[in-house]
C-alpha cells in the first residue's frame, strides 16, 4: 500500500511503504512510519552504484590473475667444438590451469628442441598452481646448430612459447653443472 502526502510549502513528499514490492525488492525494512523520498533515493542510488561498480570492475579484477613467468635460465657449457648445448629454465605457473610450453627459440642456436627424458617432445607441461624446474633427466631444452661458441659467463636469450599465447623470455647464463 502506498500513500503520498504533500504539504503546503513542502516540495518533498512523504512516502509510506508497507509491504510493497519496492520494500521487498530492495530489502527495506517494512516501515509503518513515513520515509522521506531522499532517504529512499539515497538507498537506491547506493545499491545501483554498487551494482554498477561490480559490473564494470568485476571483470578487470578477475583479469588480474597472476601470470606465468620464467626465471633462473642457464645453459650447460658445451665441450669445445660441440654444435649443441642443453638449456634449463624454471617456469612458475600460479594459475588454475596447466600451461604447456610448445616451442622455444634462442639467439645462440639455429633450432631449439623441447626434450623430456632425452626424447624430443611436442610440449613440456607446467602444472596448475605449480612450477617446472628443467633438469637433464626431465624436461629441458636442446640448443642445436649453435651460432657461436659458448663459454662460461656468456649470456643467451631463450624465448619460450606456450599454448595460452604467452611468450616467456629469459636470459640464461652459460655455466658448468
Amino acid at each position: 500500500m502506498r500513500k503520498v502526502r504533500t504539504q503546503p510549502n513542502d516540495e518533498i513528499a512523504d512516502v509510506l511503504l508497507d509491504q510493497s514490492i519496492f520494500a521487498r525488492t530492495f530489502s527495506l525494512p517494512r516501515a509503518a512510519t513515513p520515509i522521506r523520498i531522499e532517504a529512499v533515493q539515497s538507498f537506491v542510488m547506493r545499491r545501483v552504484s554498487t551494482l554498477l561498480c561490480l559490473l564494470v570492475l568485476g571483470p578487470a579484477l578477475l583479469a588480474q590473475e597472476k601470470k606465468v613467468a620464467a626465471a633462473d635460465g642457464w645453459v650447460k657449457t658445451p665441450a669445445a667444438g660441440d654444435t649443441q648445448a642443453l638449456a634449463f629454465v624454471t617456469i612458475e605457473n600460479p594459475g588454475m590451469y596447466e600451461v604447456n610450453v610448445t616451442s622455444a627459440m634462442s639467439d645462440a642456436a639455429a633450432k631449439v628442441e623441447l626434450r623430456d627424458g632425452g626424447q624430443a617432445v611436442t610440449f613440456i607441461n607446467v602444472p596448475a598452481f605449480g612450477s617446472l624446474d628443467m633438469t637433464p633427466g626431465g624436461g629441458h631444452l636442446l640448443l642445436t646448430g649453435l651460432k657461436r661458441s659458448l663459454k662460461d659467463g656468456d649470456s643467451v636469450t631463450l624465448t619460450l612459447a606456450t599454448d595460452v599465447d604467452v611468450t616467456l623470455t629469459v636470459r640464461a647464463v652459460v655455466r658448468k653443472d
